[in-house]
């Protein structure tokens, strides 16, 4: 038994579920609402009549459906009036059908009566209650009928009035029986409502019942969006979701940030600017809105809990390797990507997390998620330590340079390759190292050189690293094998994968190949502060000149170094262009900054 969940776009509004039940070897789907009790002998019934089914019409393109249809249902609920106007008459001159207007309680009674003198008598089936009260549009004697009254008390007075002709129910409603016994006592016809899904037992029941008059088949398949409860709503709400410097946010304080809802909105927001980006991005998803970054978009209050599965997440490439590449992700995949992660590394779910959260990439993304999915927390204050915390290689190089250390018992090291004196740092400082490697296109791949989800890991003919994994973007397109390709080189050794370098990092200066990775590597053991970085830039001598950028170096500094290269290396391997970094150099440059710089410094003054 598993009960799937969805929303509804519009011009339906709500969230639905499906109770799916194998039963005597037959799938069996049936609404599900723990306050409705729904017989499960109903649906099982093999009585099956033919009905004449009504269409269902919400917009234009619903129109040539209906062309043999006897009777149509317009919906303009969701449309200003000018536009529901314009679709009854569309569907008037279309076909030649009885018309329903159902509004859901948006008009007005002069609205009301324009439609009226808009349709012709012999046209008009009836009114799906279009005025908030039934009793403003009784004195218009239109023909009426009852739907969401039956919701509320005194229906049956309602139901009594002569303009009520029908009554609109669905059959496994619990209060069904007294509603067919008033209509059959009244004279009522009775028209059943059932929704693609509910439709078979519906009809079913309908027949063991002898109602065979009218159901009302609405095609909602197109509207269907499936959802998951969003988890920050599924956490116990007094859990911690958030550490800052001044207070603790619970889960239950995060989710009403989300929905408008919280009371000191404002207090929380100015706590630290981070927060205010994770409500933006939670916000977004539970309104299936897509995702870009930076999150532009201000709160309103929405009622929702869930997250349409398929709601989109747009994010750019590094681009340490050539041009930024923009990557599109599925809600559905990016959490089966972290939720495999749990499942390879179990202490990280319930755990404490530092993130840089820096959206615009997937490792700041996957950091903030990582705690909020796993029912763990995520530390703003940086005096305050935590379990994991996420860096790049660059950010440990800087706290070496400061003399200063992490607050973490463990860090997340990803975005490049950790040289082994870094590492040796790391473990000097009391803190575990933990190698994750992932990418913007496959997300989280190896754990500590494991690879998540038990997915498969083999090397191609370049030695290059090759995943058949679950959750990954859309971006990527797997081999006949089901395998996704890298240009990350790996070694293999007892079980454990290892990411030596890029099989892209390669650049052709003078007719003579330079592996960077193997230069860098060398280099590591001569800088043993600041950052720098190796890259190649298009020249007319060298068809492409190798470059370094650094942020400590000095004058005297870059001698040394240069002597050092021309004793140890061959002359093609000796950068040609030296270039200082900036103070806001992002910890992990693309290549496109990196080769800004070098054309900058070489523009005359």
């Amino acid at each position: 038994m598993e009960i799937n969940h969805y929303r509804l776009s519009s011009p339906f509004y709500g969230e639905k579920s499906i109770l799916c039940l194998d039963y005597n070897g037959e799938k069996i789907e049936l609404p599900f609402n723990p306050q409705v009790f729904f017989p499960l002998e109903m649906a099982q019934l093999k009585e099956m009549a033919t009905f004449p089914t009504a269409f269902f019409i919400a917009d234009p393109l619903d129109i040539p459906r209906a062309y043999d249809a006897k009777t149509v249902k317009i919906k303009i609920t969701h449309l200003d009036f000018e536009n529901g106007m314009e679709l009854v008459k569309k569907t008037l001159v279309s076909i030649k059908a009885k018309i329903r207007i159902d509004a859901n309680r948006t008009l007005t009674p002069e609205q009301v009566q324009i439609l009226v003198r808009c349709i012709p008598q012999d046209r008009l089936d009836f009114f799906e209650e279009p005025t908030q009260n039934i009793e403003d549009v009784l004195d218009l004697n239109v023909p009426l009928a009852l739907d969401e009254s039956f919701l509320e008390p005194g229906w049956e007075k309602k139901l009594a009035y002569s303009q009520v002709v029908a009554a609109v129910i669905k059959p496994y409603r619990v209060f069904y029986r007294p509603i067919v016994d008033l209509c059959l006592l009244l004279k009522k016809r009775i028209v059943l409502s059932s929704t693609l899904e509910d439709s078979t037992p519906i009809i079913k029941l309908a027949t063991h019942l002898k109602l065979f008059d009218e159901p009302l088949g609405i095609d909602v398949e197109k509207y269907k969006v499936k959802v998951s409860r969003c988890p920050l709503a599924s956490t116990d709400p007094k859990k911690i979701a958030i550490k800052t410097k001044t207070k603790d946010i619970t889960y239950g304080e995060l989710n009403c940030l989300i929905k408008g809802e919280l009371e000191n909105r404002e207090d929380i927001l100015q706590l630290d600017l981070r927060i205010e980006l994770i409500a933006k991005f939670f916000w977004l998803l539970r309104a299936g809105n897509p995702i870009h970054f930076p999150l532009e978009c201000s709160f309103t209050p929405q009622n929702l809990e869930s997250i349409p599965l398929d709601t989109k997440i747009f994010m750019k490439s590094s681009g340490t390797t050539g041009v930024p590449k923009t990557i599109c992700w599925s809600w559905e995949d990016l959490a089966l990507n972290i939720d495999l992660q749990y499942k390879t590394f179990p202490t990280f779910k319930g755990a404490s997390f530092k993130a840089s959260l820096d959206l615009t990439r997937m490792g700041g993304l996957v950091g903030f998620l990582r705690p909020l999915l796993g029912e763990g927390f995520l530390v703003l204050d940086d005096k305050v330590e935590a379990s994991f915390e996420s860096v790049v290689p660059t950010q440990i190089s800087k706290r070496v340079e400061l003399q200063d250390t992490f607050r973490a018992q463990n860090l997340l090291i990803g975005g490049a390759r950790c040289s082994d004196s870094l590492l040796k740092v790391v473990e000097k400082w009391n803190i575990k190292p933990i190698i994750i490697y992932s990418s913007t296109e496959l997300g989280t791949c190896l754990i500590d050189g494991m690879p998540v989800g038990n997915c498969v890991v083999k090397r191609d003919h370049r030695g290059c690293f090759m995943i058949q994994k679950k959750g990954v973007s859309s971006s990527v397109v797997a081999d006949s094998e089901g395998f996704f390709s890298t240009n990350d080189l790996i070694e293999i050794q007892n079980g454990l994968y290892t990411i030596t370098g890029r099989h892209d990092r390669v650049i052709n200066s003078g007719g003579e190949k330079i592996h960077l990775d193997t230069l860098e590597e060398a280099l590591h053991k001569f800088i043993h502060k600041g950052s720098f970085f190796l890259f190649g830039v298009e020249d007319s001598v060298w068809g492409e000149a190798l470059c370094i950028a650094h942020d400590s170096l000095e004058e005297k500094e870059i001698e040394t170094l240069k002597s050092f290269l021309k004793e140890t290396f061959p002359k093609h391997m000796i950068p040609k262009k030296w270039v200082k970094l900036p103070d806001k150099t992002p910890a992990k440059p693309p290549l496109i900054f990196l080769r800004k710089l070098i054309e900058a410094k070489e523009i005359p003054k």
